[in-house]
Order: C-alpha cells, then sequence, then structure tokens
C-alpha cells in the first residue's frame, strides 16, 4: 500500500466519524443548531453560528502494536455579534465535545485526542469572530 492511500485509508473514516459524532452531540446542537452547522471544507452562506474543518494533516506515527497516525485537525467556528467571550465559550464547548469523542474509524483504535491549541480571532468583519481550535489524534491500525 501506497503513503497516499494509507493516509486515505486512514483519514477519511476519522473524519467522516468525528464529524458524525460532534453533528449528534446535543451539547453541539445547542450552539450550532439541529442539525449542526458543522461542515467538512467551505461554507459558503452558512447561518451564525457556524464551524469547519478547515484542515487535516495526516502523518505516519509509530503505533503501540501496529502502524499508527498522527492526524491534527483545524476547526474554525464563526460567530457574528456574540463577543470574544462567547466565542471563547463556544470553542471550550467544541474541545470538550471533542475530548468526549467515543470513536471507532474503519480498521482504526482511536488512542489519544489532545487539544493543543485555542484562540478567537476577529475577521476583517469587525462583527464575526473565528474561533480556532487545533487537535491531535493519534491512531493505529487494528
Amino acid at each position: 500500500m501506497s503513503a497516499v492511500s494509507d493516509f486515505a485509508t486512514s483519514t477519511g473514516p476519522l473524519i467522516r466519524a468525528v464529524l458524525s459524532a460532534l453533528r449528534a452531540n446535543t451539547e453541539v446542537q445547542a450552539i450550532f443548531g439541529a442539525p449542526a452547522r458543522l461542515y467538512d471544507g467551505q461554507a459558503s452562506g452558512a447561518y451564525y453560528p457556524y464551524a469547519v474543518l478547515e484542515r487535516c494533516e495526516s502523518q505516519t506515527a509509530n503505533g503501540v502494536v501496529h502502524r499508527g497516525f498522527e492526524h491534527t485537525l483545524h476547526v474554525a467556528a464563526f460567530s457574528r455579534n456574540a463577543g470574544v467571550e462567547a466565542s471563547k465559550d463556544m470553542l471550550s464547548m467544541l474541545r470538550v465535545a471533542i475530548e468526549q469523542l467515543d470513536l471507532s474509524p474503519t480498521d482504526q483504535k482511536l488512542l489519544l485526542i489532545l487539544p493543543t491549541y485555542s484562540d478567537v480571532l476577529r475577521t476583517k468583519n469587525p462583527s464575526v469572530l473565528r474561533g480556532v481550535l487545533r487537535v491531535r489524534l493519534r491512531t493505529e491500525e487494528v
């Protein structure tokens, strides 16, 4: 199996599992609506607040027993007229929801979920805030 197909077979199911679990989370739905406005990629014209999985970096990593992968997810949460404190609360709720994920992606075992960065930034539009959350996930093949 090539490195490209390794990443495709490890990353795709993981992203689908993460997004599906977050969309089903009632706390996530309380902030982002039901169904949750949580997108994989661009979300032009979305209602506020919403979140986007902007990027997923993957690399091979030594697993405990089998070959593993390390993934870094970059999630951005956008809010309008909510204020910095409310945006930080929204990011904190997303962080907790991600930390509590109970996933079994296809042919993988989830070993680690570690939020590594969180911040709220202003955008060009002063009424829109962009929260950024970066999370490391480590998996190994089963």
